[in-house]
């Protein structure tokens, strides 16, 4: 009996767990893969992310444990600028998005390595909607589609641009029933950046130190990269 409780336990504990015993709290798309870069230097370690109207204005609303709150309205431009810095500010992983101003960019440059993003409204009930093509492993490229209602709201546009992102770069919701990476599974009025788990993903997907980012076995899981 108390061997059968235990299992039931530590079932339990795998399942409900804010970050479920599933290596980091995370898992990449079923036959998913990561972009084709690498931080040999600063520039191969860009992805592009082109995008349109830049300059129209959103009505800041972002609550006050943002960085930006009280800083007065902000473009598309500033919020994206916002929206890289956190993601680029990851300590232990490489990746870097900027937009395609960049002095880097160039259309062979960006080939294979841009992800675009329109305001024409995404399918279904979702402010945004992620689509990345990938090819032997690689994602080539990704798509994000939101609702133009994203322009009214800096907390909905950095909540959903954050979130969609993040599925461009690989990661997606650990399973069905509890979200652990890019779920916002939190108080959505207040949380509008990267949590600990995204950027525990982000790490695992792209780390400055490969070594440092193995995993080991834990609670008699053997957890790898797929």
């Amino acid at each position: 009996d108390l061997i059968m409780n235990f299992k039931g336990w530590a079932k339990l504990t795998f399942w409900i767990g804010f970050i479920p015993l599933t290596c980091l709290g995370f898992r990449t798309y079923p036959g998913g893969g990561t972009w084709d870069i690498d931080s040999s230097t600063a520039a191969s370690a860009k992805l592009f992310v082109d995008y349109t109207q830049g300059t129209i204005v959103v009505s800041n609303d972002l609550p006050a444990s943002d960085p930006l709150y009280g800083a007065g309205n902000q473009t598309v431009d500033q919020l994206m600028t916002s929206i890289f810095s956190d993601i680029n500010g990851v300590n232990a992983a490489f990746v870097t998005l900027v937009n395609t101003s960049d002095p880097d960019y160039s259309p062979s440059a960006g080939l294979n390595r841009t992800i675009t993003i329109r305001f024409s409204g995404a399918d279904g009930v979702s402010a945004g909607e992620a689509k990345a093509t990938i090819k032997s492993g690689k994602i080539v490229s990704c798509d994000i589609t939101g609702e133009p209602n994203m322009l009214d709201s800096a907390k909905d546009f950095v909540r959903t641009m954050t979130h969609e992102l993040g599925h461009c770069l690989g990661l997606d919701h650990p399973q069905e029933t509890v979200n652990a990476i890019m779920s916002y599974f939190h108080d959505r009025d207040e949380n509008t950046r990267l949590m600990i788990d995204d950027k525990m993903g982000i790490t695992f997907l792209y780390p400055t130190d490969r070594g440092a980012a193995k995993e080991s076995p834990t609670f008699g899981m053997s957890c790898e990269r797929k």
